[in-house]
C-alpha cells in the first residue's frame, strides 16, 4: 500500500539539524563542538503536500548547556 505522506524520520532529522545549526551558531567563545544530550519529539500528524519548513529557537542558552525547540 503506497501513501503520499512524509515519513516521521524525515521530520525528526530536519528538526535535529535545525537545532544543531542553531546550537553551533551560539556556542561559547572557544568552543569547537557540542554533544546532543536528548532529542524528544511529539508527532501530531504528517505533511501530505506543500513545503516543510523548520525554525529552531533557544529555550536556554547557557555556557555549558543549550536547549532548543524546533517547530
Amino acid at each position: 500500500m503506497s501513501r503520499s505522506v512524509l515519513h516521521a524520520a524525515t521530520v525528526i532529522a530536519l528538526a535535529d539539524t535545525s537545532a544543531g545549526y542553531a546550537t553551533i551558531a551560539h556556542l561559547s567563545e572557544g568552543a569547537d563542538g557540542f554533544t546532543k544530550i536528548e532529542l524528544k519529539t511529539n508527532s501530531l500528524g504528517t505533511l501530505t503536500e506543500g513545503v516543510l519548513l523548520c525554525t529552531a529557537s533557544a529555550l536556554h542558552s547557557g555556557h555549558t548547556t543549550q536547549v532548543r525547540i524546533a517547530k
